[in-house]
């Protein structure tokens, strides 16, 4: 692939991203770290290139997987960035209000899960399902990108010698943090409530001013979830079902095919 590599704008636990052009128009490149595995690589390129779907983010191509990397993966290049970012900078802005974005945020909720029950419908789990995993494209609408990296991460944290954890600590179902080690289409639920708190929060992190310790003592003891922002949109409805999907009981969680 000819890729024309320009500045770094992002920097992530498997490799940083660059702007970049390929093929005449603006694309983002991921370059993984040089110690991901090759079949890793292989295997994520394999899963990616088969999903199509208007709420997931496209897979333009990637590097060959001869000699010893970095290899890279290479999408759509987002200008309005991550959801929790863009959210965070309206609301910053006062556009929430002005223009009536915030009409969008059911939306946007109902493009991730749109997103995340096509992916789990291809046997796909996210595992770290997230604002910051959720990119917002030109048009403003929401494609879940990050997917399908747990084994990525498995993988490193066997090489460092460390246990493997999925996911994001304020985002993690209890199970997970009672230290589950496989992922569940359940969990990836779970996570999406806390992501909708984001959403409605307008990028606000879950319990922001808590101390990891203290979200994971909540959760695990008094089984306490975030409050959900009262917006004109928090209806008796819509908090139902955000308590449906965190529920204690993973049993008790709704798939994304009935969110």
């Amino acid at each position: 692939y000819e890729v024309d590599r320009e500045e770094k704008i992002g920097i992530g636990f498997f490799g940083d991203v660059y702007k970049g052009t390929w093929r005449g128009r603006t694309v983002a490149i991921k370059f993984l770290v040089k110690t991901t595995p090759r079949d890793l690589f292989l295997r994520e390129v394999d899963i990616w290139k088969g999903l199509k779907h208007p709420n997931v983010l496209d897979l333009y191509g990637a590097s060959e997987a001869s000699g010893n990397g970095p290899w890279f993966f290479v999408y759509p290049y987002m200008r309005l960035g991550r959801l929790g970012t863009f959210l965070h900078s309206m609301a910053q802005q006062g556009d929430a209000a002005e223009n009536g974005h915030e009409g969008d945020l059911l939306r946007y909720m109902h493009e991730v899960a749109n997103g995340m029950e096509y992916l789990h419908g291809e046997g796909v789990l996210h595992g770290d399902l997230r604002a910051a995993n959720v990119l917002v494209d030109d048009r403003i609408h929401c494609q879940v990108c990050d997917f399908g990296q747990n084994e990525m991460k498995s993988e490193a944290h066997r090489i460092n010698g460390t246990a493997p954890a999925y996911g994001t600590l304020r985002w993690q179902a209890p199970e997970l943090i009672r230290g589950s080690n496989e992922l569940t289409p359940e969990m990836d639920v779970y996570a999406y409530a806390i992501c909708c708190i984001e959403i409605l929060s307008m990028g606000r992190l879950p319990w922001p001013l808590m101390s990891d310790d203290d979200v994971r003592n909540i959760i695990l003891s008094i089984k306490t979830r975030p409050q959900i922002p009262a917006t004109r949109f928090t209806t008796p409805a819509l908090e139902a079902l955000l308590h449906m999907c965190w529920d204690e009981d993973p049993a008790a969680r709704l798939p994304f095919s009935k969110i």
